[in-house]
């Protein structure tokens, strides 16, 4: 059988051994062309033949749109007093990118932040944040910070961490180190 008769065949024509072709109808149900009764199924939640469950409108429901409201960070502290009166808080001096600054531990704080009056100070040059970064504050405000400083090296009872500090106006504290 040549390459023409052989795609003919699979159009729905019949090929006899002898090069007679016999034409078949064309299936109301399914849209082919075959001799015996429709053996198509349907798919069943939509009754079309042919669909695919994939393929099937119905099931294909309209894609969410990424909700695009970021997520606010938390700080539990900002002052002194509020320190003072926290039980998840410490406060006390350590040494950043070899400046020695006065510091809060709040465990309840989702990141760290850096006192913008002394983020001048440091030996680190601050990367702007391109989409800002917002912080829900202690007073149920939150605010948008659009600088921060990467890597710094903070020293720990003789041991080296690196942090990245988020720009926010803080008045009490030169650092907030959170959980991040």
């Amino acid at each position: 059988m040549g390459p023409n008769k052989r795609f003919q065949c699979n159009q729905g024509f019949r090929c006899s051994g002898n090069k007679n072709w016999q034409t078949y109808p064309k299936c109301p149900r399914c849209k082919r062309r075959h001799q015996r009764e429709c053996q198509a199924r349907a798919y069943f939640q939509c009754g079309v033949v042919g669909h695919l469950r994939r393929n099937s409108q119905q099931l294909q429901q309209p894609k969410q749109k990424k909700d695009d409201t970021p997520v606010l960070a938390r700080v539990f502290t900002l002052t002194q007093p509020e320190a003072n009166v926290g039980p998840s808080t410490v406060t006390g001096q350590l040494s950043i990118d070899s400046t020695l600054l006065t510091i809060l531990i709040d465990s309840g704080a989702t990141h760290s932040y850096l006192s913008s009056k002394v983020i001048g100070n440091l030996h680190k040059p601050s990367d702007v944040l391109l989409s800002g970064f917002g912080t829900l504050l202690p007073t149920r405000e939150s605010t948008i910070s659009s600088r921060w400083v990467r890597s710094l090296l903070v020293y720990v009872e003789g041991r080296e961490f690196l942090v990245d500090l988020i720009k926010l106006n803080i008045e009490d504290f030169d650092v907030i180190l959170g959980m991040d």
